[in-house]
């Protein structure tokens, strides 16, 4: 009796597998085409969402990240030219990736760490707890959403070791330097995609059509009634693009990018794209990844909190008077002060961008513009201890550029609800993730408010060109 033969079966099965495909594409290409703009977008979501998978599948970190930068770079447009608003989860049909690789790296890291796993079922669960309390349901999934993707993408960043990121630092500069360069296009005048078609995508949008033909996000309002043009990029939305040009700087200064021409010519860019932006996150993005490695390093992490208090201060006083940017300043503080009275806290749908357009029976206020508040409400103290927590860890890991990216996306969460959002901030989470993994908490603590000794770790070009420092305890 004889035996198969391994190497025949493979072979039949690779057959069998080619034969599959032939047979497949024509079929899957004229389904779509007959089924016009959305067939051929929903085949394209479908394609992005199983080739993360097999990216997570074959632990390539770095093909992932690449998917989500190219997915959120050009959604909104591809959505705007079609028409077809599932161009909109282009981006979350990589996060399936992104939840399996993490599913697996932990799996394989959880063996014995009883308090880490502690930790990730408490906050899950009380994120069960606040949608199962939510004022309406189809908000609650909205909002968890929200707060849910930056946790994904930090948990990302904790997995993916540092020269993974490094070597995926290219992909993301190179893509958000599109998009800027399209900015470069729309200070000229030249707008290759009308904007206003991209008006109304957000289910919870309110904007509305000025008489010059851009939506409403396409211009700052000042106090004053002057009234400022902003640049919205290949996003199509100018809050976003801030904070996305700005981490393109941050991946810029924290890839292995020799400072050449071609680099300061991506920083000038970058730079010049985030203030035309006019975006209050991209402001806060750019401003620290230039102030806070330099007086953390020199002065010490205890001096860059008491500059940054004071100066955050002088620009919260400024801010929350011109345009719309009470609606951030209530937001925030309804959602800090709510959070001090409410242990467990309420639940989903109390404040938001998505309360305010629906006025919700029942939604303790309409304040919106924070996603910062929508995590507060939501779970009460357990939401200040995490949010504490991770901008100590910013502040601690402030002499490198991933520790840079902690305390920006922090920052911005609390007078933004763009900060969740993975076309405006999906590459900053990512890059703050690898902040976590750097010390202890009780290490952190100690660096900040002690300088301290320092230990140089193996990564010479870590941050802006400068060897890494991470506190140690004396």
């Amino acid at each position: 009796m004889s035996k198969s033969n391994p190497r025949d079966n493979s072979t039949s099965r690779d057959a069998g597998f080619l034969l599959a495909g032939v047979i497949a594409v024509p079929l899957v290409t004229f389904g779509a085409v007959s089924g016009g703009p959305n067939g051929v977008v929903t085949v394209l979501v479908v394609a992005i969402a199983l080739a993360s998978v097999v990216a997570a599948l074959s632990n390539k970190p770095v093909l992932l990240i690449g998917l989500l930068v190219a997915a959120s770079a050009c959604q909104r447009a591809l959505s705007a030219l079609t028409g077809s608003s599932l161009a909109l989860w282009l981006d979350d049909a990589v996060l399936i990736g992104f939840v399996v690789y993490i599913v697996i790296r932990l799996s394989s890291r959880l063996q014995g760490k009883f308090s880490l796993v502690l930790t990730l079922v408490v906050f899950v669960s009380f994120l069960g707890v606040a949608l199962l309390r939510s004022t309406e349901l189809s908000v609650g999934f909205y909002q968890l959403r929200q707060v849910g993707v930056p946790a994904i993408l930090l948990l990302f960043g904790m997995m993916v070791d540092r020269e993974a990121l490094r070597r995926a630092s290219p992909v993301v500069v190179g893509f958000i330097a599109v998009g800027a360069l399209y900015g470069v296009l729309e200070l000229g005048g030249l707008r290759l995609i009308d904007p206003a078609t991209a008006t109304g995508l957000n289910a919870f949008s309110t904007s509305s059509i000025r008489e010059n033909g851009l939506p409403a996000a396409y211009r700052y309002f000042l106090s004053d009634g002057v009234v400022l043009s902003r640049v919205g990029g290949l996003v199509l939305n100018p809050p976003s693009f801030g904070i996305l040009a700005a981490s393109g700087l941050l991946w810029l200064r924290f890839s292995s990018m020799k400072r050449g021409v071609a680099f300061y010519a991506l920083a000038v860019l970058f730079c010049g794209m985030t203030i035309a932006s006019l975006g209050r996150g991209g402001f806060v993005v750019l401003g620290l990844a230039l102030v806070q490695p330099l007086i953390s390093r020199y002065s010490g992490r205890l001096a860059f909190a008491v500059v940054g208090l004071v100066m955050g201060f002088v620009a919260y006083s400024e801010i929350s008077t011109q345009g719309q940017s009470g609606r951030h300043a209530e937001g925030f503080l309804f959602g800090l002060t709510y959070a001090l009275t409410h242990p467990l806290g309420g639940g989903f749908g109390l404040v938001g961008n998505s309360v305010a357009s629906l006025e919700l029976e029942g939604a303790a206020s309409g304040a919106a513009e924070s996603l910062a508040a929508i995590f507060l409400t939501a779970i009460g103290w357990i939401g200040l201890i995490i949010l504490a927590w991770l901008l100590v860890k910013g502040v601690g890991a402030g002499r490198t550029i991933p520790g840079v990216a902690l305390t920006a996306a922090v920052l911005i969460t609390l007078f933004s609800e763009t900060a969740g959002g993975l076309d405006a901030a999906g590459p900053l989470w990512i890059l703050a993730g690898a902040a976590l993994t750097q010390s202890s908490a009780r290490e952190v603590i100690a660096g900040v408010v002690a300088r301290g000794k320092t230990d140089v770790v193996a990564h010479p070009r870590d941050g802006a060109g400068l060897r890494t420092n991470i506190p140690t305890l004396t």
